[in-house]
């Protein structure tokens, strides 16, 4: 299966779609290569990362990025915890407030701090 399908499937996005991604980037002329732009970009960048929390929406043109973050850092010990909220466009709870999802995602994103806070550090129980 294919990992990076999120940038054609979610071209033409609500809110964000595969134009606006190319604007930014056009804009801000990211180095590429550097720390600062991808976490890949340095070996090891993710060993020890502390215990991180995602959310996606279905319709985010770079969401396979996040995921694919997510199992790396999952793959490599970090403790991860991770939300999708399919066929919603990126900052969908900002815009559409009303919306059932948008409060799921609030109380999803509450409990996120919740479980962050509870997680040890690694190296503290042996890892």
């Amino acid at each position: 299966m294919d990992s990076w399908v999120s940038r054609e499937q979610n071209a033409e996005a609500l809110i964000i779609g595969q134009n606006d991604v190319a604007y930014v980037k056009e804009t801000y002329s990211p180095d590429v290569t550097s720390a600062d732009f991808s976490p890949f970009n340095v070996q090891g960048a993710h060993i020890g990362f502390p215990p991180t929390y995602f959310q996606f929406c279905g319709q985010d043109p770079i969401g396979d990025d996040g995921l694919i973050y997510e199992r790396v850092l999952r793959d490599h010990g970090v403790p991860t915890k991770i939300e999708v909220y399919l066929g919603l466009p990126h900052e969908f709870a900002e815009l559409l407030p009303t919306l059932k999802a948008s409060g799921k995602y609030r109380l999803n994103t509450q409990e996120a701090f919740g479980w962050l806070l509870k997680q040890k550090p690694i190296g503290e129980d042996g890892q």
